[in-house]
């Protein structure tokens, strides 16, 4: 039997303009369709026969679900002429419906000469739960989740936005004093095979120790007052926004002095 595929594959982080992606998707079929020798050549074996059979097949994953919603958004039916505009629409229906990853389409001659069409897909996967271990008591699961606004429940799950929480996780460590700590990622797919939960498994180690408090330069003010006035303490875990406090703190007891000029 003959057959031909064409394929396509659709890269998009949340939020990307759905025309753009309309647009390159268009591009790609029709350079896939009518650029290409071989598959002109092999579509006028299928342009005008009736369609047989429409198939839906997962590729590449295991996944528990039905294909019925999926077949409702396919513009192909069996019984009618075989149309590469039709497919080419069926293809951008299933990537706008958001629970396509990758989706290809193959056509293939039965024994009659009517034309089978299966449509390859793999399933977007999507994030549920987001879980973290190894939380240090400085920080809340709360304070970690308002960081991750990526990684909610019911958004696309990319790996891009999996290792970018990973980032932005160690980061807070480290405003916190936890310089040498580790943050990993893992994923487990739920029993549909569509839903990513996400666990971070958090290495903290030991925190930074500040062991001196030196002001150096000319101050105006009294050293003892502006050591008052500090929340950072020798011997205390340094945390970066603390230290942000004090400098502004200082400046603001040089600004009441009319010391409008004093920088550090």
């Amino acid at each position: 039997m003959t057959e031909v595929s064409l394929q396509i594959a659709q890269r998009l982080t949340p939020g990307t303009d759905s025309i753009c992606a309309r647009l390159c998707l268009l591009c790609l079929l029709w350079l896939v369709l009518f650029h290409s020798g071989a598959a002109a050549q092999a579509l006028e074996n299928y342009l005008g026969k009736n369609i047989a059979e429409v198939k839906i097949n997962y590729e590449g994953v295991v996944v528990n679900v039905g294909t019925d919603d999926l077949r409702g958004l396919l513009r192909v039916r069996e019984g009618n002429q075989y149309s590469a505009t039709d497919v080419r629409r069926s293809l951008l229906a299933l990537f706008d419906s958001g629970r396509v990853a990758n989706a290809r389409a193959e056509a293939q001659l039965n024994n009659s000469g009517a034309v089978v069409l299966t449509f390859m897909v793999t399933p977007q996967l999507h994030i549920g739960e987001v879980a973290f271990t190894g939380l240090v008591p400085e920080i809340t699961e709360e304070e970690l989740r308002a960081k991750l606004s990526e990684l909610d429940r019911g958004l696309k799950f990319t790996e891009v936005n999996l290792n970018r929480g990973g980032d932005l996780i160690a980061e807070t460590l480290r405003e916190r004093g936890y310089y040498q700590a580790g943050v990993e990622p893992k994923i487990a797919k739920d029993a549909t095979g569509t839903v990513v939960n996400i666990n971070y498994n958090l290495t903290p180690g030991v925190p930074a120790k500040i062991s001196a408090l030196n002001i150096t330069g000319k101050s105006m003010l009294p050293e003892n007052a502006v050591r008052l006035a500090y929340k950072s303490k020798v011997g205390a875990t340094f945390v970066r926004s603390t230290l942000n406090a004090d400098i502004q703190q200082t400046l603001r007891m040089h600004l009441d002095k009319n010391y409008f000029a004093a920088q550090i």
